[in-house]
């Protein structure tokens, strides 16, 4: 696997970044064995399949995460494999300080110490949309989050409850599922456990209902007993209620869960009408969110798009509650640079602001209600913080993201098309020799005006422009677009993590990094090709077709290397064990099951020891009592 398959798909991967421009999508996580993994993907155009391919280019296990430890495990990885500095297109990263910082972060010292040529695209648009969709709930101080978490932890550590809520969620017609838990990290994870939940919410009004107290049932009764009548319930289905509410009084609960459900009561049903509010307006509002999350997680190339769907995003979200006549005619930067003041008069009046069917409907019955008062100023406040952060974080004063815009084939035959193809000229300079920097500026002006290029309906844009590439009209232009489309769009590493939570799991937490580079390699090398592992090493004719002489040697060579590599492992560890003092000289490294036998033949002696000490206490206090009797005695 490691030295035999996994060396052979890096070893094709390598040979294209040594003679082709490339892009990084670089990231960190700890996996399931506590170790801190840095996943290096690599986006470029295989001119086998003519299309742009994402693969795995290296899992590196750091003892230290810091800008000058993963610089230096980058820089090695270069090194080793003679991977030359200037095809490096660009790197994308998330926004911490250790990978994007200003004065001192990885992309930073790239730039200025390896690759003067690195292209800027910022950092990962889809965290910065997350980051904002926290700003959009923070005004509601988690009321939809606790209650998620709260549901979730009931469910999962009581099995009588599930099987209690599954029978609920029958006798009401509603698709029961188990009620996800609300993870901050992960992406717009409120939406998705406000939208589990409000499909299950009347389920959760009957369940919890049964453990209310007394003096409460008497009073929410009636809107419980109205969900069951609209529901249709059976006389049977209402006597097995009325079952399962007496059970759930008699259950014995510890003080943590008798508060959890007190919680939860009280904001299904107590606070029904704060609960529905909230989770309406996140239902409504954070799509846009999620819809622009989804879009550039796709493994497909579009990097075309970006600039133009971040300025869709954050002009459709500032619809919401600003005056369509505010909004109308501004560029991408006069939407970054709008002020969001209050006191201008741009906002909407709250009966016009967007804030889901629920609350309009809820709107109209109880314009003065204290609840929906409150609502409405946080619903405010969600807006305006999470805007600023959408103008703060989004590129859209980006001149580079700008200018790829003009390489998607429906821009073509516009003069600002043509006008930002040589912005992108000016921009990718050092991917390009000076005769196809001149030769460009004819070439764009000649592509505006073509009308016998391939249809772009017909297939992706990266394999659009290698069919423009081969019809030979506009070599430098094509070669330009090609470079830049290798850059990521989206954080596809965060992919790599779900997959590094799969192979190394709680049951194989001491599977090796290398072992697990090599399986990343052979899945990520696999999907590039859009085949299986089947089909790749199948043969028409097993006689007569070529086999692969590369993959031959690595699998005959691979036990030699993997014995050498831990002959090598072996040495360095006495070595580093012999500087610190910790064995002698003459005496090799312990074994972990001598270690093991060391400890217990002490522990064995220490018990003997003391067992021996007691018994000599003893015998010596009672030889001092036989001692004072006879004394007393004379």
């Amino acid at each position: 696997m490691t030295h035999g398959l996994g060396k052979t798909f890096t070893d094709e991967t390598i040979q294209h970044l040594q003679n082709g421009p490339f892009s990084l999508n670089v990231d960190e996580s700890t996996n399931n064995a506590d170790n801190r993994i840095l996943s290096i993907l690599v986006s470029y155009l295989s001119t086998r399949q003519e299309r742009i391919v994402v693969e795995h280019l290296k899992s590196i296990e750091l003892f230290k995460v810091d800008t000058a430890s993963v610089l230096s495990a980058v820089e090695k990885l270069f090194t080793d494999n003679n991977i030359p500095w200037v095809n490096l297109v660009s790197v994308l990263m998330d926004s911490c300080a250790v990978m994007r910082g200003s004065k001192n972060g990885l992309e930073i010292r790239i730039r200025k110490e390896k690759a003067p040529q690195l292209l800027d695209i910022d950092g990962d648009s889809c965290h910065h949309v997350h980051n904002a969709c926290k700003q959009f709930c923070g005004p509601f101080d988690g009321w939809v989050e606790t209650l998620a978490t709260d549901l979730h932890n009931d469910i999962k550590w009581s099995a009588d409850l599930k099987m209690n809520l599954r029978e609920i969620c029958e006798m009401l017609s509603v698709p029961y599922t188990t009620p996800l838990r609300f993870l901050s990290h992960r992406w717009l994870s409120c939406y998705d456990v406000t939208a589990s939940n409000i499909v299950m919410m009347e389920a959760f009004k009957v369940m919890y209902y049964g453990f209310m107290t007394s003096e409460d049932k008497a009073i929410y009764k009636e809107p419980i007993f109205d969900i069951v009548k609209e529901r249709g319930v059976s006389a049977d289905g209402k006597a097995r209620l009325k079952e399962l509410w007496e059970t759930m009084e008699k259950k014995n609960m510890t003080q943590d869960g008798k508060n959890r459900k007190q919680r939860i009561a009280e904001k299904v049903i107590i606070m029904s009408q704060k609960t529905s509010l909230i989770s309406s307006f996140y239902m409504a509002v954070l799509r846009l969110l999620k819809d622009y999350v989804l879009l550039f997680q796709k493994t497909s190339t579009l990097i075309h798009i970006l600039h133009d769907k971040q300025e869709e995003l954050l002009r459709n979200f500032l619809g919401l509650f600003i005056k369509p006549e505010a909004l109308l005619n501004l560029t991408a930067i006069q939407l970054k640079n709008m002020s969001l003041d209050k006191d201008e008069g741009n906002f909407l009046h709250k009966k016009d602001m967007f804030v889901g069917l629920v609350a309009e409907e809820m709107m109209k019955k109880e314009v003065s209600s204290t609840t929906i008062k409150s609502f409405f100023e946080k619903a405010s406040d969600a807006y305006v913080q999470c805007a600023q952060h959408l103008q703060k974080r989004l590129p859209l004063d980006n001149e580079f993201l700008r200018s790829v815009s003009a390489i998607d084939p429906s821009a073509k035959g516009h003069h600002l098309s043509a006008r930002y193809l040589k912005c992108l000229r000016n921009t990718c300079r050092k991917f390009l020799s000076e005769e196809e920097t001149a030769q460009i500026s004819l070439e764009v002006h000649r592509y505006q005006v073509d009308s016998n290029l391939p249809d772009p309906s017909l297939m992706p844009i990266d394999k659009w422009w290698c069919a423009v590439r081969a019809t030979g009209k506009y070599p430098a232009l094509s070669k330009m677009v090609l470079t830049v489309l290798t850059c990521f769009h989206g954080p596809m590493v965060e992919g790599s993590f779900n997959l590094m939570g799969d192979i190394i799991d709680i049951k194989s937490t001491r599977m090796d990094t290398t072992t697990f580079n090599a399986i990343q390699s052979i899945k990520y090398g696999l999907k590039a090709r859009n085949t299986t592992a089947l089909q790749h090493f199948k043969k028409k004719d097993v006689l007569h077709t070529p086999v692969d002489r590369n993959l031959c040697v690595n699998m005959r060579s691979a036990a030699k290397m993997q014995k050498e590599e831990w002959t090598k492992a072996a040495a360095l560890k006495t070595q580093r064990l012999q500087k610190v003092k910790t064995i002698n000289s003459s005496s090799g490294a312990t074994s972990s099951a001598k270690a093991r036998d060391i400890v217990k033949e002490r522990e064995l002696v220490a018990r003997q020891t003391h067992k021996t000490e007691v018994k000599r206490k003893a015998v010596q206090k009672l030889t001092e009592l036989a001692a004072k009797r006879k004394k007393v005695s004379n």
